[in-house]
């Protein structure tokens, strides 16, 4: 299993991933998807398995630290001293083998290295747990409604 970028032979891959992993949410469509990779193509990642098939896949891009980013809405490319974490998922096969925390090390990493102050991301489906072992923090900013009811907005400052 390895991290690398992602390519354009990833995307159907990558649907298939996302319509997987998601229950809580509707699944974005492909343009909306490739809208964040377009914006920032080195903070989007794939975790791949022997044969370089995309299992997973991290989706972050900059932002302005301003009201944050509703679903399934086209990402426009911003400038902004912060990260936004869109999606981190995980293919069922690749679940158990360190792949989310390994995507999710290697785009803090990332972010480091580039400058940013701060990543952020709306955590759903009841991940806060895992985020919080990541080093990310629940704040009090209430979620776009498009995340569901049960969404947590979550930050970590690098």
């Amino acid at each position: 299993m390895s991290i690398r970028a992602i390519s354009e032979d990833d995307w159907p891959a990558l649907m298939a991933v996302q319509a997987a992993c998601y229950h809580a949410v509707t699944p974005e469509p492909l343009a909306v998807l490739q809208s964040k990779w377009q914006s920032s193509p080195q903070t989007c990642l794939a975790w791949a398995g022997a044969d370089n098939q995309l299992l997973g896949y991290v989706l972050a891009y900059p932002w302005d630290g301003q009201a944050l980013p509703e679903l399934s809405k086209v990402s426009t490319p911003a400038g902004g001293q912060e990260l936004y974490l869109h999606d981190l998922a995980l293919a069922p096969a690749a679940r158990g083998q360190g792949a989310a925390r390994a995507l999710a090390g290697q785009l803090l990493q990332l972010a480091k290295r580039q400058g940013f102050r701060r990543v952020t991301l709306v955590s759903i489906q009841g991940s806060e747990r895992f985020w919080e072992s990541c080093g990310f923090d629940a704040t009090k900013q209430p979620a776009p409604a498009s995340y569901g009811g049960q969404a947590l907005v979550m930050v970590q400052n690098l």
